[in-house]
């Protein structure tokens, strides 16, 4: 037998613990690359989920002031017809 044969099993040995070792690094790489991309996709929802909260907040607080500021400008109208109907009555009054 070969005297070469036993120093290329080991070397076969060695270049196989080589190619593990690096697979081993692949798998968990790719382990922190998925774990990193749901974590990044689960910020990006509870972000989407805050924004959306602070939308609806916004807007819904808004249509109360709009709601209210509409309210006050018909009883200020309504004053201001009652007041020009005043007038219009005392001016024509005051005609006769």
């Amino acid at each position: 037998m070969d005297s070469s044969v036993p120093t290329e099993v080991t070397h076969a040995k060695v270049e196989f613990q080589k190619r593990q070792k690096e697979f081993e690094k692949a798998l968990k790489m790719e382990a922190m690359r998925t774990r990193h991309e749901t974590e990044e996709s689960e910020i990006q929802k509870a972000a989407q989920k805050e924004v959306s909260e602070l939308v609806k907040k916004s807007n819904k607080k808004y249509n109360e002031m709009l709601a209210e500021r509409m309210a006050k400008e018909d009883e200020l109208q309504q004053e201001i017809d009652c007041l020009y109907s005043l007038l219009k009555d005392e001016i024509f009054t005051s005609k006769q």
